[in-house]
């Protein structure tokens, strides 16, 4: 259990984070869409929740930066033609 490689979820978050392209082109290989959709809405969602319950967030990342705007996710929808 004391083996340096053992992999453990802060270790693969710190590599994730270390390495942002590599989470962006491995998300954009093997995870659908709608996938990526349900998580954007679910943060949006506990993000309006945080804003709303009183505490602050930084909103520099938030998909919608004023309350009353719906979040249109249409643009990341592959368009069949």
């Amino acid at each position: 259990m004391d083996d340096p490689e053992e992999l453990t979820r802060k270790r693969v978050g710190d590599y994730l984070l270390a390495n942002s392209s590599f989470l962006e082109d491995h998300v954009l290989e093997y995870v659908d869409v709608e996938t990526i959709e349900r998580w954007l809405i679910r943060r949006t969602r506990k993000e309006r929740a945080t804003r709303t319950s009183g505490r602050s967030i930084n909103s520099d990342h938030l998909l919608s930066p004023t309350p009353d705007r719906k979040v249109s996710l249409s643009r990341w929808k592959v368009k069949n033609t």
